[in-house]
């Protein structure tokens, strides 16, 4: 490598070059590996804005000071010159560490940003009827609701969502509990357990008992449903499998 100096014999237009001794190949080495890490460091990346994340930097900065200590103990040569320019490096390794230690320190911890559409993907809970069985089951159970309240039935028996109106079961709450109980148990009924059909049912319907009107108590449509406390002895409809299919039917019973 050559040295800026020259010398130009003019008569013959000639330059003549001088080529850089070891130990003046090292001095400009060692200077500019100096101009280089005064100008990279960690105050002046803060200052300018592009330390981001002063805990990933913290980390690199330690494995590279390691790398560098186990690289000038292991090829120990005894050369001097050599010592010298690694010792400027590590210097310069100890002090980013320290700095940005003690940026770490004074910064404020990293604030963790929630989603605000949270709520939004919250999936609400609720009876689904299989398409295919919706109208066999209306039509098995049509006849008990007055018509007015025939028409929202046939609604949330679709959406499994809730009526305006609470329907009115003509009939008694216990053959209506057990129609829902063998739907849910054949899994024409999914998408919710248990507890969350007897509550829809609590919500949408009323029945008739000894001619007055009655809401359906928690209690009662639960032993109903989820026991087999209150076994309907006059069901709507039957349930049956086939062996052969796997498959559910729905007939009247």
């Amino acid at each position: 490598m050559f040295t800026n100096k020259t010398e130009t014999n003019k008569y013959l237009n000639r330059t003549k070059v001088t080529i850089h001794s070891k130990d003046s190949l090292l001095e400009l080495l060692i200077n500019r590996t100096k101009k280089l890490l005064s100008e990279i460091n960690g105050a002046i990346l803060y200052k300018k804005g592009l330390l981001n994340d002063a805990n990933a930097v913290q980390v690199n900065l330690l494995i590279e000071s390691r790398i560098l200590e186990c690289d000038t103990i292991l090829n120990d040569d005894n050369i001097n010159e050599k010592h010298r320019y690694l010792n400027i490096i590590q210097k310069w390794f100890s002090g980013e560490i320290e700095f940005i230690d003690k940026l770490v320190k004074a910064l404020p911890p990293p604030q963790i940003k929630i989603p605000t559409n949270t709520a939004s993907t919250i999936v609400e809970t609720k009876p689904i009827f299989k398409p295919e069985m919706i109208d066999q089951i209306f039509a098995l159970l049509k006849d008990f609701f007055n018509p007015e309240h025939q028409i929202h039935l046939k609604e949330i028996l679709l959406s499994g969502g809730n009526s305006k109106v609470k329907l009115l079961f003509l009939d008694n709450g216990n053959r209506l509990a057990d129609a829902f109980k063998q739907l849910i148990n054949s899994d024409i009924i999914t998408g919710c357990q248990k507890k969350i059909l007897e509550n829809w049912i609590c919500v949408n319907f009323q029945y008739v008992n000894q001619q007055k009107t009655k809401d359906f108590k928690p209690q009662y449509i639960n032993d109903i449903i989820s026991t087999n406390k209150d076994k309907c002895q006059n069901p709507i409809l039957n349930v049956s499998k086939d062996k052969t299919t796997g498959l559910y039917y729905i007939s009247k019973a």
